[in-house]
């Protein structure tokens, strides 16, 4: 199993990086530069006229400073840059909705802050510029990159991209976000890195809806938040179910914080949550000190969940003592039927079906029912503002 996803890791890493290269030759005429250029944004000027300006294959850099937010792009192949991390600062001061919002293909946005938004930080968004006409197939934006960047304080999500595909979310920080520091959603296939992230304090550290098919998610920090991570199905949305992500090498621990913002005050406690998704693979995963769940595989709504695999996760002391290392648990059903879903190589000391990786194994397994026992009741401390 483990050969499989580093082939398939290598194979993936080797196509999208290969995207992102051929990004400066895009081929729109009226905006390609055939002498592209790097443009520079000075401290105490404007974010958005110089990227009004810019041309397809520039690099905009940012200096240091305090700037405003609600920054549309809508140039392709654009790198904007800030020039440190750190003190480079888009801040929304808790009164515009989104920082930068990106609505063209083949673009990067790296090294700054975006904080204080109402609701996003960083959006990617296909069809973001038609997205308010009716009966309209939203486009799939196209090539994007997210590196080096903090999303710190706002109303929904630190860092989102919606109806796109072909990406890397790689070295950002996330942090007091109170949907999720980052999502990612509608896309089939994703054809998508998102790895060497951390994300604590926030509402989810990673949430993924509808998010299906060559995306792999690993080598991150999803600690100290009110829930790790969830991949969900979402029926009120396009592309459901949500199916094949590969889910590998990360740690989601201590996913109990009361002090993080939220927009879903139930889901407080979750490691990693698989909920209705199918056909997942979630392998190599740390998951310690969660007040509910390590690895929770549930319903979401009238979805279940089928044909996942958890195999060689260390799941312990989760759920001391309201929940389980490991649950399968369908809402109202106390019997579970297989569905193809199975446990294997986990290192773990409690599960809501007992011997669950006897009678939920990845190979020979009967279909059930198997008894699941229920989550205990907690109190779930009310959320902060996320201001």
């Amino acid at each position: 199993m483990r050969i499989r996803f580093l082939k398939l890791l290598l194979i993936t890493t080797a196509v999208i990086s290969a995207i992102l290269i051929l990004s400066s030759c895009s081929s729109n005429k009226n905006t390609t530069s055939l002498d592209p250029k790097v443009l520079v944004v000075s401290t105490g000027s404007s974010i958005q006229e110089v990227i009004d300006v810019a041309k397809s294959g520039d690099v905009i850099v940012i200096e240091s400073g305090t700037y405003s937010g609600d920054i549309v792009v809508s140039t392709a192949d654009l790198t904007i840059r800030g020039q440190d991390r750190n003190s480079v600062i888009i801040d929304g001061k808790n009164t515009q909705d989104n920082g930068i919002i990106v609505a063209a293909d083949g673009v990067r946005i790296e090294n700054l802050t975006v904080q204080s938004f109402r609701t996003n930080g960083i959006l990617f968004q296909g069809g973001y510029e038609s997205s308010n006409q009716k009966n309209e197939t939203p486009e799939i934006l196209d090539r994007f990159r997210i590196q080096y960047v903090n999303a710190i304080s706002n109303g929904l999500y630190g860092i989102y991209a919606f109806s796109s595909k072909n990406g890397i979310i790689n070295n950002t920080y996330t942090s007091a976000n109170a949907d999720a520091g980052i999502y990612i959603g509608q896309c089939k296939p994703c054809s998508t890195l998102i790895y060497d992230n951390q994300a604590e304090i926030n509402g989810i550290g990673l949430q993924g809806a509808n998010a299906s098919k060559e995306l792999y998610v690993y080598s991150n920090n999803f600690s100290d938040n009110r829930t790790g991570i969830q991949f969900l199905s979402e029926t009120k949305e396009k592309k459901s179910p949500q199916e094949s992500v590969y889910i590998v090498s990360n740690i989601a621990s201590n996913n109990n914080n009361g002090q993080a913002p939220t927009t879903k005050p139930d889901l407080f406690g979750f490691g990693i949550m698989v909920a209705g998704g199918n056909k997942n693979f979630i392998q190599y995963n740390r998951t310690e000190n969660n007040d509910l769940v390590g690895i929770a595989l549930v319903e979401h709504g009238d979805v279940l969940p089928s044909e996942n695999t958890f195999e060689d996760n260390i799941s312990r002391e989760n759920g001391v003592p309201f929940g389980f290392d490991l649950a399968y648990i369908i809402s109202g059903r106390p019997d579970v039927m297989s569905m193809g879903n199975c446990f294997t190589s986990n290192s773990f000391s409690s599960s809501s079906i007992d011997k669950i990786e006897s009678v939920l194994s990845c190979s020979g397994a009967q279909p059930g029912p198997f008894k699941s026992q229920p989550l205990k009741k907690i109190t779930i401390p009310v959320a902060p503002d996320y201001i």
